[in-house]
């Protein structure tokens, strides 16, 4: 799994607010973001379309279930 010091700081950040656990939404077509959240171990988790003011797009869910892997 990679580490970087930006996901550990924020993963220390969302620990030291007790929370175990996290979620994001990425763009589908964003492929070097998803690669990226996968190489830190997030997993797929939900795939939905998004509509916003005349822009629709796939958005995928990425979750960790334990973010002390990321410290």
């Amino acid at each position: 799994m990679v580490r970087s010091s930006a996901s550990a700081a924020a993963a220390g950040e969302l620990l030291a607010r007790d929370h175990l656990s996290a979620m994001l939404w990425v763009l589908e077509a964003n492929a070097p973001a998803r690669r990226f959240y996968q190489a830190l171990g997030g997993r797929e988790i939900l795939c939905r379309e998004q509509q916003r003011e005349g822009f629709a797009a796939i958005g995928i869910a990425c979750a960790w279930d334990d973010l002390r892997r990321l410290v």
